[in-house]
């Protein structure tokens, strides 16, 4: 059970983007990023041993579908990202207000879950939550 991938290893990764001029000095630009679900193993902590506590692979790391004999992986991961600005004129200054919104689609997938394996430790709870839709205002002055 040595084998199989790292924990950064992602088997796919795309990511769009782009920007649409609209009337009045307004612009909106958008990015939307799919990352695969991280590979992971079964961990079995061993204890007793002089060098104390160590975790073993007890199934294989990904890749793979999950099936006996192959790896598997977190859920994957989707989320889009919006801009919305506009620019304004003062004298020689330039003025832009901007509004970002992250996680538009407030998608909650696990980034990551519990991997070890015991009586006592509950399997696949996931630790780690995307982070919830927000918003930001910004406000640029050139000079």
């Amino acid at each position: 059970n040595a084998y199989g991938s790292t924990f950064f290893d992602r088997g796919l990764g795309a990511r769009f983007w782009g920007t649409c001029q609209l009337r009045r000095d307004t612009q909106l630009s958008w990015i939307a990023s799919f990352l695969d679900g991280a590979p992971y193993g079964r961990i079995l902590p061993v204890t007793g041993l002089n060098q104390g506590l160590i975790g073993i692979l007890a199934t294989r790391r990904g890749p793979g579908d999950g099936s006996p004999g192959e790896g598997k992986r977190t859920a994957h991961n989707f989320t889009i990202d919006l801009r919305l600005s506009r620019g304004f004129q003062l004298g020689r200054r330039r003025l832009e207000a901007s509004l970002d919104v992250f996680n538009l689609l407030n998608a909650a997938k696990a980034l990551r879950e519990a991997d070890i394996t015991s009586p006592t430790h509950l399997w696949r709870i996931p630790r780690n939550f995307q982070t919830p839709r927000s918003l930001q205002l910004g406000l640029r002055v050139n000079w």
